[in-house]
Formats: C-alpha cells, structure tokens, sequence
C-alpha cells in the first residue's frame, strides 16, 4: 500500500492517510471506550466543514469573475 501512494495525487494518498489514521483511532477507541471516537467525529465534522467553506469561497470567486466579465462586455 504504502509504494502505491507514491503514483497516487497527493490528495489521493492524504485522504487515504486520513483513512488510515481513522480506522486505527477507531480500533484503539473500541479498546479504550467512546472518548475517541467522539474526538473523530468532531474532527471529521470540522474537517467536512472547511471543505463546505472552501467549496463557498470557490463559487464567491466565480460569481465575481462572472460579474466582472459582464461589465467588460457592457462597458
């Protein structure tokens, strides 16, 4: 798996990290109590979050470019 990440995209291999990291907090969750499966929740609710942000300022940026372009061509 791990010489596999190499040809995968960054993205790719990050999220699949993530995974990763995910599945061995839930094992030692399962082991410890609930404590740490509420800490991923919370993180996965934060990260899904700034994606939901970033996704937000994307469409911002092109409404503006979109405005910007309309006023070039009425001008």
């Amino acid at each position: 798996m791990q010489n596999l990440t190499h040809f995968l995209q960054p993205e790719a291999a990050a999220a699949a990290a993530a995974a990763k990291t995910a599945a061995a907090a839930k094992a030692v969750g399962a082991a410890a109590g609930g404590d740490v499966q509420q800490q991923i929740q919370q993180q996965q609710r934060q990260q899904q979050q700034q994606q939901q942000r970033q996704q937000q300022q994307m469409q911002q940026q092109q409404i503006q470019q979109q405005q910007q372009q309309e006023q070039q061509i009425q001008q």
